[in-house]
């Protein structure tokens, strides 16, 4: 399955990732970073967000060279984007940056690990993980909308169970 998310998503307001949008060597191989981590987790994603049946579903009927309404409609509820006005929004974005920063994080402690410096040393910084919080807050306030609308036509999606357990409940999830 192809990627929703584009770098776009990541160039602006709190998903921001840094020198990601020009042609230099350094700004290629940052985007190319992000790309990564979106063709890593976005699918994980929305398997978390749909469910695995509706998840199967989805990405089969998106599958087709022309995609049913339902599958478009639940696609533009997820990944908002306005090209024109320049604006993209997603909970999948907000999941795929709190693992770029998560892993960022990670690297910097192993640094510190390799390093041979202290614990107290540690370049994990109090407001980075207050962006992840923050991130990932938002993230969950948008995936509760999707869940909603979903539940409001699930004569339309029958493969949603309303009942499944909370993939995005912050005990539930994996932590940096």
């Amino acid at each position: 399955m192809a990627n929703y998310l584009t770098v776009n998503y990541f160039t602006y307001g709190e998903l921001l990732v840094q020198n990601i949008s020009g042609s230099s060597a350094p700004e290629i191989a940052n985007a190319n970073n992000v790309k990564y981590f979106i063709a890593a987790y976005e699918p994980e994603f929305l398997e978390k967000l749909l469910g695995e049946d509706l998840y199967v579903a989805f990405s089969a009927g998106m599958a087709v060279l022309v995609p049913e309404p339902k599958w478009t409609a639940l696609r533009d509820k997820i990944f908002q984007a306005d090209a024109v006005a320049g604006t993209y929004i997603s909970p999948a974005a907000n999941y795929v940056y709190y693992h770029i920063v998560a892993k960022r994080h990670r690297m910097a402690a192993a640094m510190v690990d390799n390093n041979s410096m202290s614990n107290s040393a540690s370049p994990i910084y109090v407001d980075d993980k207050l962006d992840l919080a923050l991130v990932w807050a938002s993230m969950y306030k948008m995936c509760t909308v999707i869940w909603e609308w979903i539940e409001e036509n699930i004569e339309t999606y029958t493969d949603f169970d309303p009942y499944q357990e909370d993939p995005f409940a912050w005990f539930n999830s994996i932590g940096i």
